[in-house]
Order: C-alpha cells, then structure tokens, then sequence
C-alpha cells in the first residue's frame, strides 16, 4: 500500500499504527517484531517512531527489546548489513573490505586524493572529483566517458578504501544492493528473516534505496509506504519523486490511499497550499482541507499580561478572533531594513496575542539570508528575545511546525534558487516550487509571505523580483492587512465625512427650527395683536 500523505496529515501516527496492528492483531495472526523492518530518512524520524509505537503497544512491545521491529535510516540499515555476517563469513570480507567498514577519515581520504589527481594530471578540482567518484553508478559512468584518465583513478579510489576499511556514506546502499544481488544466500537468509517492511518519506528515497526494498521483500507483498511527493525537496542527495509516480510499475498490485485531511493549519493557510499545485495532474494531486475543528495551540493564561485586561470588550474580541482564524499575508517592502523592522513590530503584536518567542520562525531557501535576519531581529527586539526565535532554511524546518512562520527571500533568483545559472531547467524548477510549500505548510496559524524590491546579498545590491511562487493564489483570496487597514481608513474617512454632513443638516435644520420658534413667541409677546 502506498499512502499519500499531505502536508499535517498525520502520516507518522500512521505508520506508528500500522505497526500496533501487525504486532497485536493483523488479522488474528499477529507479526513478531524482528520480522518488520522501518526504515526513515532521519534519525530523528525513526525515534519518533518509536516513540509513537511504544505509547500504543505498552511495555511488551518496547523497541529496546530483542523482538522488536527495526527502526532506522536506509543507510544504518545498509552498514548493519554488510557488517553481518553468513554461515560463519562477514559479508564485509564478501564484498573485498580488508577490515570491518567505518565511514571514512576525511582528512586521510582528501589526502590521497589530492596527491593521486596531481600524479595522474586530472583537470578536475578535488571538491568535484570527490563528488563525482562518491556518486551513483550513472555519474561516474557519464563522467568516465567525457575523461578517461577518471576511469583508472575510479579503480585505484575504491581499492584504497577497501584496503583501509571505509565505506563513504554515499556508498553504504550502493554497497548493500551488491552483496544482495551477487550473494544469493545471503538475499535469501534475509527475505525469510524480515516479511514486512514500511517505508517514512518515501518521496525522498533513491533509485537504489527503492531496489534495495525490493531486494529485501522479492515477490513479498507486505510492503507499506508513506510520503508526498509534494514535499521532495532533497534531488541534491539523489532522491527521485519519480519513485512514487513508478512505484505502481515497480511494485504491481500497489494499491494508493490519499490523508489530505490538514490537522496542523488554519483553512487560511490550507486553502493557499492547495493553490501551489492547482497545475498538478489529478491522478497524484491532493486536495488538503483543514480540520472541521481546528483550533489552534492552547494559549498561555499569562499572555499579554496587564495590557490584555486593560483592553476593551471590544479589543479583546478583535484579537481573540484574529489570533484563532489564521490568515495568509503577502509582504512587500522596499528593502530589508524596513523588512526587518515591520518583522520585529509584528513580532511584538503576535507576543501579545499569546504566541510565544519559540513558536515564531524566519525560513529562507539559502543560508546567506540567516545572520542578516537574525541581525534585523536583535536591533528590533533585543539578542535575549531573537534567541529565542527559530531561523532556519526549509530543508532544515521540514518535519516541524510553528504557530507564525515568516517566509523570507520570496525573490526571484532565492527562491526559485538560480545560482550561477542563467536559466533553471523544468525538474530544478519543479523541486524548488516543491521548497516553497514546504516552507508554507510549516506554519500553523500565521503566514506571512515576504519579498522586498532591493536586496544586499553577498556585499552586492540588487534589485529584486517577487517570485513567481507568489501568484499561487489571486490576490482577493489573500488578506492583506496593509491593504485592509488602508481600506478600513478610508471607509472610516468617508463615513465619518458623510455622517457629518448629515448631523451638521440635521443639527442646522433643529437649530433653524428652534430658533424660528423663540423669535415667534417673542413677537408674539412684543406685538400682542399679532
């Protein structure tokens, strides 16, 4: 079963209860825990799985004990492997390491480098040929038939690591996949060994980290997958979203199950995610809506203090209703200066509402962007509270959650990134359009979408574009603040400007009346006869 899981759907609490179901009912016949492996793509993932599992099975089911599922990355899991051992033989020595495998001393493996690529004369820098030779198969092949001197350095590289005992960690799986496929006792021993296996991320997963499942299970059918390719954003560590668009051709009878019930954001927010991909082919798209009863975190009795008590009736209803409804906002400033200080203002605003300093959060799509903003926010609230607020990339929040988030770099060039590049190609483009609704689905109840029209970045000044990820909604479906306090003056101007008008006719025509009254009683009293 693959289930797609959209963003705040819940998708580790399913996996946690799939694994209840096959360690205590799974149809009456229940499955021993060493026969199930977990496999993630965090450590942190995997430990919150387990986590989750023993809260639901109880002391008898502890992961710490020997019958208990496996629970780990694709890559431990691979190390674990090859440093087992069959019928008496460590699979490391199978595969030609002359010691058990560790991942490699960089210091010691960048040397031997260097001093091979000056003997052989290769053109290539050693940051790009440790790349190169530490990548996938189809790299190095590509790589090898534009220079041939690559090949016999290629050769020389893996000999060297296997005589020092190092398995680089790109490839741990690689390694894994070997000894499966040309060790056919081994396969076996390990396919009656584990009869069930559940995939976390699975939008993040590799080529080879998708064989190696295969490999595993054969002809099994007791396979359970978890992701959303909406939220494949690591391509830069080979991870191909095409695994779930194949995954019904690479594992037949594959049946698919959407969760686009949104449990973590407010319908403001939900309703924009949905816009990001309004392009997307109907057969994979996802249609998230918010939770019936979504309301948002339990606020501090403390928060606001004095000054909320100060507040009028009135007052206290047009907070309470503002912070409980979440809204999307768009931001545009002329530069980062005047960003950083509307930040910190809007900072102070949601502290009073009873959002805490931790549950606010700078994101931005390339670390340059960091020390800036942090800047920014200590001039405007103090280091002691800008500690306390979390910065980070995209890539870093993806898992996590905030009540405000304050999406920064919303420009052409940051995000979509374009580097050095003049153009960025459809996949590039698609990925980093994939990078913005990470960054979107990461808040809770406020979202504010940030740009600015100049921008100093890495000791340059340069004029700005919005970025294109921007349109994903028109702008009458977004609320503006700025435009609504805008509009809420003007209408305030001119009703008060026409309620004037109206007391001052209606004051002059009583006046008028009034007046016209005492005159006639005084003439009355002058000229009786009248």
């Amino acid at each position: 079963m693959l289930v797609l899981a959209g963003a705040g759907s819940g998708k580790t609490s399913v996996l946690a209860h799939r694994l209840a179901f096959l360690m205590s009912d799974c149809g009456g016949k229940p499955v021993a825990g060493r026969e199930i492996l977990a496999l993630t793509f965090t450590r942190d993932a995997a430990a919150e799985m387990k986590t989750r599992l023993l809260g639901m099975i109880g002391e008898e089911g502890n992961p710490a004990k020997p019958d208990s599922p496996w629970f780990g990355t694709f890559h431990a899991f691979a190390l674990r492997l090859i440093r087992g051992e069959h019928a008496g033989v460590p699979n490391w020595s199978r595969l030609g390491y002359a010691r058990l495998p560790s991942p490699p001393t960089s210091e010691r493996v960048r040397a031997w480098i260097i001093s091979r690529r000056a003997e052989l004369k290769i053109g290539i820098g050693v940051e790009k040929l440790e790349e190169i030779v530490n990548g996938s198969d189809s790299v190095i092949e590509a790589e090898v038939g534009r220079d041939a001197s690559l090949s016999v350095f290629h050769d020389e590289y893996r000999a060297f690591l296997k005589a020092e005992g190092f398995l680089p960690f790109d490839r741990m799986v690689t390694e894994a996949l070997r000894l499966l496929r040309e060790f056919i006792p081994v396969r076996d021993t390990l396919r009656r060994e584990i009869t069930h296996v559940l995939v976390d991320e699975f939008q993040d997963t590799s080529p080879d980290q998708i064989d190696l499942v295969k490999e595993i299970l054969g002809e099994g059918k007791n396979l359970f997958l978890v992701g959303d390719d909406d939220q494949a954003i690591y391509g830069f560590r080979g991870a191909d979203p095409g695994n779930i668009v194949e995954a019904h051709r690479r594992f037949p009878g594959l049946r698919i199950l959407k969760l686009e019930v949104n449990y973590r954001s407010s319908p403001a927010i939900v309703r924009y995610a949905n816009r990001v991909f309004r392009d997307k082919p109907a057969a994979l798209r996802k249609n998230l809506q918010a939770a019936p009863d979504w309301t948002p975190a339990a606020e501090s009795p403390s928060a606001g203090g004095q000054s909320q008590q100060k507040k009028s009736a009135l007052g206290r209803f047009r907070a309470a209703r503002k912070t409980t409804a979440g809204f999307v906002e768009k931001m545009e400033h002329p530069d980062g200066v005047t960003q950083g200080r509307w930040m910190a203002l809007e900072m102070r605003k949601l502290k009073d509402q009873g959002i805490d300093w931790s549950e606010m959060a700078i994101l931005f799509r390339i670390n340059a962007l960091e020390d800036y903003y942090r800047a920014m926010v200590v001039e405007g609230l103090g280091s002691e509270v800008a500690a306390q607020i979390v910065y980070s990339t995209v890539h870093g929040a993806k898992g996590l959650e905030y009540a405000a988030v304050f999406f920064v770099g919303l420009e052409e060039g940051i995000l979509p990134y374009r580097g050095k590049d003049e153009r960025i190609d459809p996949a590039r483009l698609a990925e980093e359009r994939r990078i913005f609704y990470v960054g979107v689905t990461r808040a809770k109840r406020n979202l504010y979408l940030c740009s600015v029209r100049r921008r100093v970045l890495r000791g340059k000044v340069v004029t700005a574009k919005p970025s294109r990820f921007l349109n994903a909604m028109p702008m009458w479906e977004v609320w503006s603040r700025r435009f609504g306090r805008a509009l809420t003056w003007r209408l305030r101007q001119a009703l008060t400007w026409r309620l004037r008008q109206a007391l001052t006719w209606r004051l002059r025509q009583a006046l008028t009346w009034r007046l016209g009254r005492i005159l006639v009683s005084r003439r009355r009293k002058d000229f009786p006869g009248c």
